[in-house]
């Protein structure tokens, strides 16, 4: 005997059958080389340095007014940067040589814990989705 699915239609006029899950209209692929191996070695080096940078330079983080001006207007990246280099270099890591990517990544997620320090998980969010491709879209669908 075969159940009977339910159908719902969408505000948009598309039709929905209940149980089944739904395909996005849309479709935003999955960046995979952004999935870095310099992370790996890096997680407690990185966790001390991120609140030792955020401890020595609140003053500078404090002058931001919320996790949109910080993401908009925090440019303070490559002087982070060569801290970040000084500081593995004490442990014997040496981040001279990473690639552009990688580096750009870790730029990013320093900049994403610095916000989650000042702001908590929305600071943190507004960073890290503030150039998601995924998201961008999505904001573009929604303005339509």
């Amino acid at each position: 005997m075969r159940m009977a699915r339910s159908i719902y239609k969408t505000q948009c006029g598309d039709t929905v059958y209940g149980g089944g899950g739904i395909t996005p209209k849309f479709f935003v692929g999955l960046d995979t080389s952004s999935l870095h191996s310099v992370n790996r070695g890096l997680s407690g080096l990185l966790n001390n340095f991120m609140y030792t940078y955020y401890v020595s330079h609140i003053d500078e983080i404090n002058k931001f007014t919320s996790p949109q001006d910080f993401t908009a207007n925090y440019k303070n990246l490559e002087p982070m940067w060569q801290e970040l280099v000084a500081y593995a270099a004490k442990d014997s890591i040496d981040l001279k040589q990473v690639s552009p990517v990688d580096k750009d990544y870790l730029q990013k997620r320093i900049k994403a814990q610095l916000a989650r320090f000042k702001w908590r998980s929305k600071g943190f969010y507004e960073v890290v989705n503030g150039d998601d491709p995924a998201i961008k879209k999505a904001l573009e669908v929604l303005e339509k």
